[in-house]
């Protein structure tokens, strides 16, 4: 498989854009994202909900919640091009795509699209190398 298409897609958040050896490359770290999952505990009802589509019977299940599952991601550290990395800044949600393999002296994933924000409050500024047109109301001209 070429090296093109083994990559995958990922989401995180800037931690920090670091130097390299190199003056061209930039070091970019994530923060780790933490939250928490409903725990679920189970009773089967001896009912039979509904079936697959070979036949095998879903049993239904009373679930209530039992607690929290805490969960936390964080994506490795990446190497990027010093002009890729000029719209960068900690804070930012970037997505990447990274290849299955890095390689710790070259760049070795490309950011195609950054989002500043959390919540609802959240918009892309950037997709691959254009920026996006800001939200800002137009200023009117005199006269008008």
């Amino acid at each position: 498989m070429s090296d093109a298409h083994n990559r995958y897609v990922k989401l995180g958040r800037i931690a920090a854009i670091k130097p390299t050896d190199n003056p061209d490359l930039k070091l970019v770290t994530f923060k780790t994202e933490k939250w928490s999952i409903p725990a679920y505990a189970c009773t089967k009802t001896g009912r039979v909900a509904m079936f697959e589509g070979d036949g095998t019977p879903i049993w239904e299940s009373n679930c209530k919640v039992s607690g929290d599952i805490a969960m936390a991601l964080s994506l490795p550290e990446i190497i990027v091009t010093a002009s890729e990395a000029s719209p960068l800044k900690p804070g930012l949600m970037v997505k990447v795509a990274i290849p299955r393999t890095l390689h710790p002296k070259m760049p070795n994933a490309y950011i195609f699209e950054l989002t500043e924000g959390k919540g609802k409050a959240q918009r892309a500024i950037r997709y691959f190398d254009f920026p996006l047109a800001s939200d800002a109301p137009a200023k009117k001209g005199k006269g008008k």
